[in-house]
């Protein structure tokens, strides 16, 4: 199949797909697009406006597919029938690729989907042609017939023009497709219009003039329908390898789909990703992050070798997830609850990195019962210690499968009390805060900043809740707190000032539940501490202790309302010994033999 750029008419492509050779592959999303999508889609192909680049796959592996969606749009409280669905193997899709030109939709579902809806009758949508009172003196003075489509144009729209002609795009499909052959049966869906019926008596003339208008009309819909250079497609020869790629850049494209996506269609005849998704989720506190799951399938499966993309899309079979599934998932809940229990998160959403899980999940695979409580005190300290230095270290945010194939053998040998452990892989983890000033320069929602949230949580073993002192916890709705909000320190201190560089600092922000946020607003620090303090709770210090704020009697007298750069530099300070006694001190205490921070 030639896979060069090219362009096809829009009755081909409504034609290859009502034969089955241009699909929807079942990891794509659903049909979202409103009416209002779809006519200005019409409206920028009459005017002749580019509307973007299709892009179709040849696939050479197994895949399923639904079908276009052209059901009658959702109704409150009506139930839709499901999209139907079926699976091609590897074998049989090269047989339809090198017999009927066999090709995905990779690009431009929307679009595809919302053409054919209006061609084949899911969505009524209208050309609308403007009446003499709505064309400029120029388009008036040329002939009917010759006339541009977009001359004739008034609007297109989702009901009739009780004051225009107005001609169903379907009935229009009709005609092309030879369903109305004859020039009275289409005259007869004029006279059956609002617009005709609402004219009243007409004489001979004034019928003859509606009568051309309407065909004209017909003629110029047949025109962009049928035009062969209409949509530009371009054809990607899509084996495994090309899909990983492509979809690794898909951000850049603007298409929001995932390899796990894509993986989840390959395995549709033996495994039923989304169902086996969708079922955890159901019956866990936890939302599974599914490639988690898939990358620790992949470990397995290639023997510690190989957690790419790639290698996941061409080699992983629904026999490797029907084996492994129940266990790592299993694993995940456990890995997760150990985590929350010892306070190393504060909820899910607070993982420094989600893939820091698989290495955990390898770990917990290898340790008698598959159980937490069978691991050594050393083993726990190890851990912690890998868990802390690979978020201050950002070991997560580059090479993400060399850090896996590196982490993973490792701590499968610390389960294993082999006792090894490489000097290098010490060294790698290395972070990048080691001063108070590091501290406060840490802004934004990195891997540090994370844990330096996560790490406060722990040294308090619970963070808690400044209205009642109880522990936050996860099933909480909770928000970053500025513990000076910006508003307040905006209108304290001039643009371009040390102080409003910091407003965004961690040290600047705790944990709190979304409606204490909202209740705060943008007051000083004393005041809503103090409202705090006397209408709901008395031991409000504590609460704030536990959050690494200790200079409490300052804050509530107001001593730091106008001295905010102190106030983050003494919280800098005992955040950073946090680090230091959590990070660096373990260090020593674990790998003696291995200098330097």
């Amino acid at each position: 199949m030639d896979n060069s750029p090219g362009t096809q008419s829009i009755k081909k492509l409504v034609e290859e797909i009502d034969a089955k050779n241009i699909v929807l592959p079942d990891f794509q999303r659903d049909f979202v697009w409103d009416k209002g999508k779809s006519l200005e889609l019409f409206d920028s192909l009459a005017r002749d406006v580019f509307i973007g680049t299709i892009i179709f796959g040849v696939p050479s592996f197994d895949i399923a597919i639904r079908e276009i969606d052209n059901r009658p749009r959702k109704q409150r409280g009506k139930r839709r029938r499901p999209l139907k669905r079926r699976t091609f193997s590897a074998k049989q899709v090269n047989t339809k690729v090198k017999v009927d030109q066999f090709r995905l939709i990779l690009d431009g579902q929307q679009r595809i989907t919302s053409l054919y809806r209006a061609l084949k009758g899911g969505d009524e949508i209208y050309f609308v042609m403007a009446g003499d009172d709505d064309l400029t003196p120029e388009i008036l003075n040329k002939p009917i017939n010759e006339r541009s489509l977009e001359e004739l144009l008034y609007a297109f729209s989702s009901k009739e023009d009780p004051v225009r002609i107005s001609i169903l795009l379907s009935d229009s499909w009709k005609i092309i497709q030879g369903e109305i052959q004859r020039e009275r049966d289409k005259i007869r869906l004029l006279k059956a219009s609002a617009f005709y019926e609402g004219r009243g008596e007409l004489n001979e003339a004034q019928e003859e003039i509606i009568e051309n208008q309407f065909l004209i009309g017909l003629e110029r819909l047949e025109d962009l329908i049928k035009g062969e250079k209409l949509l530009s497609y371009y054809l990607l020869d899509t084996t495994e390898q090309k899909f990983a790629l492509f979809f690794e850049r898909s951000n850049s494209l603007g298409i929001r789909l995932s390899f796990i996506d894509i993986l989840t269609a390959k395995l549709y005849a033996g495994f039923k990703l989304r169902d086996k998704k969708d079922d955890y989720n159901k019956n866990s506190k936890w939302k599974l992050n599914v490639q988690v799951i898939v990358r620790s399938i992949s470990y397995i499966v290639s023997h510690g070798k190989n957690v790419e993309q790639s290698f996941i899309l061409k080699e992983l079979e629904p026999k490797h997830f029907n084996e492994h599934w129940d266990d790592l998932t299993g694993l995940y809940t456990k890995t997760l609850d150990w985590l929350e229990n010892n306070h190393l998160i504060v909820s899910q959403a607070w993982l420094p990195y989600e893939n820091l899980l698989i290495a955990l999940i390898l770990f917990l695979r290898k340790i008698p019962s598959q159980d937490f409580s069978q691991i050594s005190e050393r083993q726990s300290k190890v851990l912690k210690y890998w868990y802390w230095a690979a978020a201050f270290s950002q070991r997560y945010s580059r090479a993400t499968g060399t850090m896996i194939l590196e982490d993973g053998p490792t701590l499968e040998r610390i389960a294993t009390e082999e006792g090894y452990i490489n000097r290098s892989w010490v060294n790698s983890l290395r972070p990048l805060v080691s001063t108070e000033e590091d501290v406060l320069n840490v802004v934004g929602k990195s891997s540090i900043y994370i844990g330096i949230i996560n790490l406060i949580n722990f040294a308090a073993q619970g963070l808690l809740d400044w209205s009642n002192s109880d522990k936050l916890h996860s099933g909480q709705k909770l928000e970053e707190h500025h513990i000076f909000p910006r508003k307040y320190l905006k209108d304290q201190y001039p643009e371009g000032s040390g102080e409003r560089e910091y407003i965004n600092s961690v040290a600047n922000k705790a944990l709190i539940p979304k409606i204490t946020n909202i209740k705060i607003s943008d007051k000083k620090p004393s005041e809503y501490l103090n409202a705090i303090k006397d209408k709901k709770n008395p031991k409000l210090a504590d609460a704030l202790r536990s959050h690494q704020i200790f200079e409490v009697e300052k804050l509530l007298q107001g001593n730091f309302d106008q001295e905010y750069f102190d106030f983050l530099m003494h919280r800098s300070i005992l955040i950073m010994a946090l680090i230091k006694q959590y990070v660096f001190d373990l260090k020593q205490d674990l790998f003696p033999g291995v200098n330097g921070h």
